[in-house]
């Protein structure tokens, strides 16, 4: 039998007392260790284990550049390319048909049938918006401000040149009028057999205005064809275009030979039943006066166009000024 003594000491630790600042702390509020630590952060970022998951990407923020700008621009371009591009192949099909080496061959000898000759126009037009849209274009595609500010600065004159030569025009229109009607007595009555195309469109005018001359008939005498002065073996002599004729209803042909001889003084007497007598500046003036409104809404709607096309420019150079801003940020 064991002896009964007295009872061994214990040497146990005794229960968790808050006071004791000696105490360690519950396990609950105890750190992990640094590798359960590791672990942990490693689990939550999706980096271990079976059912790894790949944490998303950091969504980026919205860019500067509106898209419906950049591409309004590149469309209302797209416009402006074609309809040069049009422009100029209708001048290029025009030198063909009227055969383009005898034409350079005139224009380098006459300067007055350069700058009268439509096609020249057509070609100095349609360059002029074939470039406008190709800047335009490559600028909003690419995004770049060289090519948009070239654009814009473009677009802006010919803004300029538009409104101050509107304003221009009426407010000096006497004067203008006056120099008009004696640039064109010298350069179309002259000038009127040097270039077919040119020599098209004086009929064309004429025909459409139901005028002749520029301000009477009298003035074609200022053409040696049609002057009264003439060889006595010309068929034109004292006459005028057949484009000055009025026109046979009964039988709906034009006749080329209508206006031969009827200035001549044995047809003074009947020569306003075949011919008109007025002007076409005068006609002109009563055509303007009388679709006016049209005109002018004609012109603002042109006016306006351009004026978006400046402003979307402007608008999206801005944009990526402050999106290259943004970047240098980083």
């Amino acid at each position: 039998m064991a002896k009964k003594g007295k009872p061994r000491p214990d040497h146990r630790p005794p229960a968790h007392n808050p006071h004791y600042a000696h105490d360690p702390p519950p396990y609950s509020q105890q750190q992990p260790p640094l590798q359960q630590q590791n672990y942990a952060q490693q689990m939550h970022h999706g980096g271990g284990g079976g059912n790894r998951q790949h944490a998303r990407p950091r969504p980026s923020p919205p860019s500067e550049v509106s898209d419906c700008v950049k591409y309004s621009l590149f469309l209302y371009n797209c416009i402006f390319w074609i309809v040069g591009l049009f422009f100029i192949a209708a001048g290029i099909w025009a030198f063909h048909d009227r055969g383009v080496f005898n034409e350079f061959q005139s224009l380098s000898t006459n300067e007055v049938s350069f700058l009268t000759d439509p096609v020249i126009w057509l070609f100095v037009l349609g360059g002029v918006v074939f470039m406008l849209g190709t800047l335009g274009c490559l600028g909003a595609l690419r995004e770049n401000i060289c090519m948009l500010k070239c654009f814009s600065i473009i677009m802006g004159l010919i803004l300029l040149l538009e409104i101050g030569g509107g304003c221009a025009i009426y407010f000096y229109r006497a004067q203008i009028q006056a120099q008009f009607q004696k640039s064109l007595t010298d350069v179309t009555i002259t000038d009127y057999r040097e270039n077919a195309d040119f020599q098209d469109l004086i009929d064309a005018l004429q025909s459409g205005l139901s005028c002749c001359g520029v301000n009477s008939y009298e003035d074609w005498d200022n053409n040696i064809y049609f002057n009264c002065s003439g060889p006595a073996n010309n068929p034109e002599a004292c006459g005028v275009p057949f484009s000055c004729c009025i026109p046979d209803q009964a039988s709906g042909v034009a006749n080329t030979q209508c206006g031969y001889g009827v200035r001549s003084p044995e047809q003074q007497n009947t020569f306003h039943t075949k011919i008109y007598t007025t002007g076409c500046a005068d006609m002109f003036t009563m055509w303007i006066n009388r679709y006016l409104y049209y005109i002018a809404g004609i012109a603002g709607v042109i006016v306006l166009v351009e004026l978006f096309g400046f402003c979307f420019a402007h608008s999206l150079i801005n944009d990526i000024k402050r999106q290259k801003a943004r970047w240098a940020h980083r």
